[in-house]
């Protein structure tokens, strides 16, 4: 029995799981859409493309690329407030540094 002889015989079994099918389609691609995060983006986009793949199947996956995605956040943040800190000088560096320029100055040398 094919298709056409199922909605010959009985249109309304066929209509029911085409309503089942969409209903559970819509919440497939629902509980997709809950899974986004960052680093997650690719993974889900593929799976929305496949019916086959079922949430459950891709949250290990999206598990994995949303950690990888937040131990680089931090790295990033670490090192820019590692930068933030290194790029100004310590407070007694310039006066320093103009006490030397002044000392060369009054022993008539120039500075370059």
């Amino acid at each position: 029995m094919d298709l056409e002889e199922l909605e010959r015989y009985n249109s309304d079994l066929v209509a029911e799981i085409r309503a089942d099918a969409a209903l559970a389609e819509r919440e497939r691609q629902q509980q997709l859409d809950e899974m986004l995060a960052p680093g997650c983006e690719a993974i889900i986009a593929k799976a929305r493309k496949d019916p086959s793949v079922s949430p459950e199947s891709i949250a290990l996956d999206c598990l994995k690329a949303f950690q990888a995605t937040s131990d680089s956040d931090q790295r990033l943040n670490a090192l820019k407030r590692d930068a933030a800190s290194a790029s100004k000088p310590p407070a007694g560096d310039a006066p320093r540094w103009k006490a030397i320029v002044a000392q060369a100055n009054a022993n008539g040398r120039r500075s370059r």
